[in-house]
């Protein structure tokens, strides 16, 4: 199996883990999962400090960003924890294991910000709506997924961005090249 299927797997366990784990009660399930994936795939990883440096980022802004849709009541977490709009360890969680596939089975996207911006839209707000029918959060109504579709056109483009900055160069998959246009002459 190629290491880009084993990052979508990978991630794939993450997600339900988080997800699943704060639906069942067992809200460290996920973190716990997050790490044990996101570790074995270092191990293999040439550039752990850019990939660590990536997920750290976007496990900040996660916190920041869902703290704040909490507090709007774009959703709502079901467990009880310090304060009702802070954001869980679990749904922190989330944000470094999705970070985690952009250079490797989203690598694709880096670059397309525009693309980025409308998969976000789509994917942002079901990957939530998903995480409602599962009963990890409740959505604040229908308009949470125009706010989510919103946030997440914005939010999918500025990870690619700073997966993009905090590439190394000595990383063929991960570095990104400019466009060049050949004229036909050759130099």
């Amino acid at each position: 199996m190629s290491r880009t299927l084993l990052n979508a797997a990978a991630f794939q366990l993450g997600w339900f883990a988080c997800v699943l784990g704060a639906a069942w009660g067992l809200p460290w399930a996920g973190p716990l999962a997050v790490i044990a994936v996101v570790s074995l795939q270092l191990c293999w990883h040439p550039d752990r400090i850019g990939r660590i440096g990536l997920m750290a980022l976007a496990a900040a802004y996660g916190l920041l960003l869902d703290s704040l849709m909490a507090s709007q009541g774009i959703f709502v977490f079901r467990d009880e924890w310090l304060l009702d709009w802070l954001s869980r360890p679990w749904m922190v969680a989330l944000w470094p294991n999705f970070a985690f596939t952009l250079h490797s089975s989203l690598s694709w996207l880096l670059g397309r910000y525009w693309l980025g911006a409308v998969l976000g839209a789509v994917s942002g707000p079901l990957a939530y709506w998903a995480g409602s029918r599962l009963g990890a959060v409740d959505l604040g109504g229908l308009w949470a997924l125009g706010v989510l579709a919103v946030v997440w056109s914005i939010s999918l483009p500025l990870l690619l961005w700073m997966a993009a900055r905090l590439s190394s160069p000595r990383s063929p998959r991960t570095s990104l090249r400019p466009l060049r246009f050949n004229s036909g002459r050759h130099a």
